[in-house]
């Protein structure tokens, strides 16, 4: 009872003071605006990031890998098989070797080989297939007082018929029939003339070292030089042999 009249009393006195009426109605109408640093309204944020966490959608990448091969090699220009070469020289004494061998690759218009073998330093001339024309060029070469050599077999190179069609020089001639070689000016223009009459093809002189060369013909590949090479021997010019362009 005594609690009840206690209650009644406070309710009698704050209900007699106006300045709390107000404050009270304040209170009950005030806007949500944000009238403090530590307040802040409850807003809903989105973020594309964190909602794709959310829905934690499996997400997959492929990668496709092609592997191109390289292109196949080029077929060789020459492969090596049995034949003869003419040996020029063989020692030991490297300097000596690579000396006579400067000198003769100038002097011999001959594919010259200078290699080391079973401990010996060698000069060799020229790739022939069959060893009559070894020996029809080495007599050759004694005319021109080069001595001290001989034939001996082993691999050559021999020139491969689709690289025949793909070699081809800024002049387009690569190979010519050396006839022969003199000291006598009169005498390789004696030749060229005899050589005009006998065959359709270009004749020329080269002077080397002195020396006059009497060449026959412009030949795109070494095969094309051979075919007409068989033909300048039945017609008595034995010892011309093929050269490369001079």
């Amino acid at each position: 009872m005594r609690i009840l009249i206690f209650g009644l009393l406070i309710t009698v006195f704050i209900s007699c003071q106006p300045g709390l009426r107000k404050e009270r109605h304040a209170m009950q109408n005030r806007s949500t605006s944000i009238d403090s640093s530590l307040y802040y309204p409850q807003k809903t944020l989105y973020d594309p990031f964190l909602d794709s966490l959310k829905k934690a959608v499996p997400s997959t990448a492929r990668i496709y890998l092609t592997l191109i091969p390289p292109p196949p090699p080029p077929k060789p220009a020459y492969t090596l098989v049995d034949g003869w070469r003419i040996q020029l020289f063989a020692g030991s004494d490297s300097l000596n070797v690579r000396a006579l061998y400067d000198k003769t690759k100038h002097l011999i218009p001959d594919s010259v080989y200078f290699f080391k073998e079973n401990g010996l330093y060698k000069i060799q001339i020229g790739d022939f297939s069959i060893r009559n024309k070894a020996d029809l060029r080495l007599l050759n070469l004694r005319h021109q007082n080069l001595k001290n050599m001989w034939v001996v077999a082993r691999k050559i190179k021999q020139i491969n018929q689709q690289a025949d069609t793909v070699i081809t020089s800024p002049n387009e001639n690569l190979f010519s029939i050396q006839i022969l070689v003199t000291g006598n000016k009169q005498k390789a223009e004696t030749i060229v003339s005899q050589l005009n009459r006998q065959f359709e093809l270009d004749t020329f002189i080269k002077m080397v070292s002195g020396n006059y060369k009497v060449f026959l013909g412009h030949f795109k590949t070494h095969t094309a030089a051979e075919g007409v090479l068989e033909k300048v021997h039945k017609r008595g010019w034995t010892d011309a042999w093929i050269n490369s362009q001079p």
